[in-house]
């Protein structure tokens, strides 16, 4: 059951991601980048990125979601993250965190990005290697937990892939956290889209939904000082808009991307593509998704 929304709220959209680069630190077989462009070749140029944050802007989104794979692997990442600040538009960096040293991660909170949204699946290094995730230490989760603590405009959010590979690992992923708790810590069901959908992958990682929502359950008992929310495997799709690193819009659906067009070569208006191609329950769908991920949860479920 998703909460109504006015029809106020509902005339454009939360958030847009907009994944920044192709690059990134690891090579994960369920990744959900729309791109076989390993090397960044057909990242747009820093100029045209700023005409994609211009686009979003006037789409009346509230926030830009800089997505990848890894997004500070982008040379002139810092030059984007300070463009996107200026325009007054709320700034999410969903990043691996693996190449963020102290000095950037302060570089960050004096920029006062507004949310860092960072991969931990497993604190093994091990089992991270296995699957080709990124490996995440403690001591390097704790660093930007309590870095984070010690702002206001900056928020820390965690984000763990729930597999069967990594079912087990969550306890101690909560563990870890409760000792300086970010602001969400948020469970992903492995959604099958991209690499996710080929029947080897699925086979191995994918996770039955009711599973999901008891280790959900679990876990809110288990840690109640956690502010934890969740997105099952369907959460997302037809829900979002994302550009792709060569400027492409596509609708994420499953298994399948729906191609728009390109948000550059054909002037695309973010706005009329979400008033004309999005239906209203998956309108509220999206409103959902921003609200759990980055105000607070609407539903009790999940």
């Amino acid at each position: 059951m998703i909460e109504p929304f006015g029809s106020k709220d509902m005339e454009s959209p939360k958030y847009v991601s907009y994944v920044i680069t192709s690059k990134c630190v690891a090579n994960c077989e369920i990744c959900l980048t729309p791109t076989n462009d390993l090397k960044g070749l057909e990242d747009l140029s820093t100029s045209d990125a700023k005409k994609v944050i211009d686009k979003i802007a006037e789409s009346g989104a509230e926030m830009i979601s800089f997505a990848g794979r890894e997004p500070f692997r982008r040379r002139d990442i810092w030059e984007l993250i300070e463009y996107v600040k200026n325009k007054q538009l709320g700034l999410n960096i969903e990043s691996t965190s693996v190449t963020l040293t102290e000095k950037s991660i302060e570089q960050l909170l004096d920029l006062e990005v507004d949310w860092l949204s960072m991969t931990a699946d497993t604190l093994d290094r091990s089992l991270a290697l296995r699957m080709r995730r990124p490996y995440v230490s403690r001591d390097h989760l704790e660093m930007l937990c309590d870095k984070f603590a010690q702002r206001k405009k900056s928020h820390l959010k965690v984000s763990s892939v729930v597999s069967r590979y990594t079912l087990n690992e969550m306890e101690r992923v909560g563990h870890c956290l409760r000792r300086c708790p970010p602001e969400v810590w948020k469970l992903r069901q492995f959604t099958i889209r991209g690499d996710g959908s080929t029947d080897s992958v699925r086979t191995r990682y994918d996770v039955p939904t009711i599973i999901f929502q008891n280790l959900y359950s679990m876990l809110k008992s288990q840690f109640p000082e956690i502010y934890i929310t969740c997105s099952e495997k369907d959460d997302y799709t037809g829900a979002l808009i994302m550009i792709t690193p060569k400027g492409e819009v596509i609708l994420p659906y499953g298994k399948d991307n729906v191609f728009v067009g390109h948000i550059i070569t054909d002037d695309l208006q973010l706005r009329a593509i979400w008033t004309n191609r999005f239906s209203e329950e998956n309108k509220k769908r999206h409103m959902a998704n921003y609200h759990k991920s980055y105000i607070v949860p609407i539903h009790p479920k999940c």
